[in-house]
């Protein structure tokens, strides 16, 4: 578990999020020295949002990318941001 402090945020400094998931599916293979998850996500922009930006963040800590896949299609990795907290596609 991690221990490090967190930035405080607050209630107003929400904004309407830029994507909204209509369905998310999930397959975890478990086993004793690691767990692989497959993930599959329908997104479509939110109209609600004023962000213009077409990247969109998924935090994860600790975790080893293997790949990602944008309508079927590998994404390449100039394609997307990795740091320790987070992939930006």
């Amino acid at each position: 578990m991690n221990t490090d402090a967190h930035d405080t945020i607050f209630r107003l400094d929400y904004q309407p999020p830029p994507y909204l998931v209509d369905s998310v599916w999930l397959q975890f293979d478990l086993d004793a020295d690691s767990t692989r998850v497959r993930s599959r996500l329908e997104v479509r922009r939110n109209p609600a949002s004023s962000a213009r930006s077409g990247s969109w963040a998924l935090d994860g800590e600790q975790l080893e990318l293997l790949a990602v896949r944008l309508d079927g299609a590998p994404l390449a990795a100039s394609d997307l941001q990795r740091d320790a907290k987070a992939l930006v596609l």
